[in-house]
């Protein structure tokens, strides 16, 4: 299973359990929060965590090629190859003898930011599975009472649009 079937196998189940909790009435409001909620969670993380990982690269790349000796000229055209490519231009860079000895360097660097990164990353998983534990547990009994009371309160009478009011209660 790749990675996107894992995501997509649990976005699945993770909507369910949410939507069960919401009245009908308003799980299309519920259905499209959730969504919007759950892509910009998406796309904050990618881009911290992603400006994270840079960040350390970047800044480990310099320093472990200082501690090997690497010479200035060699030094700010690797770490910048480095940082603009994310690492990728790293086997290229070891490949040439004049840049090996930085590329070593720079490599442990970014096996370093790895690390940081998705230590993070885990941190902060952790830190949502023990907010799910602070969830209550709700009996059947009670979630089929709110249901109800929810329904009657979208369906009272000062709530249902009037026609000769322009069908919209507020007006």
């Amino acid at each position: 299973m790749s990675h996107t079937d894992h995501i997509g196998a649990t976005t699945a189940q993770v909507t369910n359990v949410m939507l069960a909790e919401v009245p009908v009435g308003l799980s299309g409001e519920a259905s499209g929060l959730h969504t919007i909620v759950r892509q910009l969670g998406a796309a904050m993380g990618v881009a911290l965590l992603g400006g994270l990982l840079i960040s350390v690269l970047s800044h480990g790349a310099e320093t472990r090629m200082v501690e090997a000796g690497v010479p200035e000229p060699i030094r700010g055209p690797v770490a910048t190859a480095v940082h603009e490519s994310i690492g990728q231009a790293i086997p290229a860079l070891r490949a040439d003898p004049r840049t090996s000895e930085a590329a070593d360097a720079a490599a442990q660097a970014l096996v370093h930011a790895a690390k940081v990164s998705t230590g993070v990353a885990a941190g902060i998983l952790g830190l949502g599975f023990l907010a799910t534990l602070g969830l209550a547990n709700v009996t059947e009994e009670e979630r089929q009472r709110r249901r109800n009371e929810t329904e009657d309160a979208l369906t009272a009478p000062e709530l249902t649009p009037r026609a000769s009011e322009g069908g919209h209660p507020s007006h």
